[in-house]
């Protein structure tokens, strides 16, 4: 009889009372606790407001140096399907942030990780590693969703899961460009984070030990020719 009533419920129940209209309700909310975070988190690292740039094109964020280096002030991000987006600087004297609009997790996570880079100053380190910088950014973000007090439990695994895996991409990027040469480039804290997830364990076994075996093939060559 449980589902009679379910269906009974649905149809003749309020419609604020309905289950989707409840889920509806609740998504909202949550959705406007975290854009207040978001915005109140952007205050407190001293962010110029003018220069967050909010955008409905994607889940992409960017953290940039002072606008002299732009053309015309503009920020300009390279997208394949949308060609070049354009995006005014009302203060070119000073770092911008560029976010989406927040509909979900994805996106707030997009916001505190900017937020992240701005306040490690990544816009103005040219030295630093860019896997270290998006590592520290990362950081940033997954200590302040914990503490947020708005994001739950299910949320936060997502939140994790992106966090490691958007870092594992920029590991793969580096140790592609030459950045990372063996496991001793990479340093513990940066593994630590990785672990997180244990599949990362298997993973970046497999990557070093590809590495390992590019060196033995190489090495093989070098006694072929000159040994």
């Amino acid at each position: 009889m449980g589902w009679i009533k379910k269906i009974l419920f649905y149809f003749f129940s309020p419609e604020d009372r309905k289950p989707t209209k409840r889920s509806e309700k609740k998504k909202k909310s949550k959705i406007e606790k975290w854009q207040e975070y978001a915005e109140k988190l952007v205050i407190e690292s001293g962010i110029d407001l003018d220069n967050v740039l909010v955008h409905s094109h994607g889940g992409w964020g960017l953290c940039g140096p002072k606008a002299y280096q732009f053309e015309n002030y503009h920020v300009t991000y390279k997208s394949e399907e949308l060609g070049n987006l354009k995006f005014p600087l009302p203060l070119p004297d000073k770092p911008y942030i560029a976010v989406p609009e927040i509909t979900g997790w994805w996106e707030f996570r997009a916001w505190v990780h900017e937020i992240g880079h701005y306040t490690h100053k990544h816009y103005d380190d040219r030295d630093k590693p860019r896997f270290m910088k998006e590592y520290e950014a990362e950081k940033f973000c997954l200590e302040k969703c914990k503490e947020s007090g708005v994001v739950g439990d299910y949320d936060m695994i997502d939140i994790k899961f992106s966090a490691v895996g958007y870092l594992d991409s920029h590991i793969d990027k580096a140790i592609e460009k030459g950045n990372i040469k063996c496991y001793a480039d990479i340093p513990e804290e940066v593994i630590e984070f990785l672990h997180q997830c244990e599949y990362m364990k298997n993973e970046l076994k497999r990557k070093f030990l590809a590495i390992e075996e590019k060196y033995f093939e190489s090495q093989k060559k070098f006694d072929r020719y000159y040994r």
